[in-house]
């Protein structure tokens, strides 16, 4: 994860699959650094069944300066298919 690549959301669904808080834990830590959508990164702490997890979490990525929002270099746009003749 080079860069900005996931948003909030999809860490705390990524977050719950693991079965334990110190895994999510870890994992959570390292995403917020990859995280498009930071501002929004409150979210992610519902994926905790402990509020202890949920503070150090907390406590450790703010204390991170927030990521560089980082978007596509080059947006794909898909076009429509063009008429058919006769159409």
């Amino acid at each position: 994860m080079k860069a900005n690549c996931v948003y909030s959301e999809q860490v705390k669904n990524i977050a719950l699959l693991f079965q334990s808080d110190s895994i999510r834990m870890v994992f959570c830590k390292e995403a917020y650094t990859h995280t498009y959508d930071a501002a929004n990164f409150f979210i992610v702490y519902d994926a905790f069944a402990s509020f202890s997890y949920a503070l150090r979490t907390y406590d450790y990525v703010s204390h991170l300066p927030a990521p560089k929002v980082v978007g596509p270099a080059n947006p794909v746009v898909i076009a429509p298919p063009p008429p058919r003749p006769g159409a």
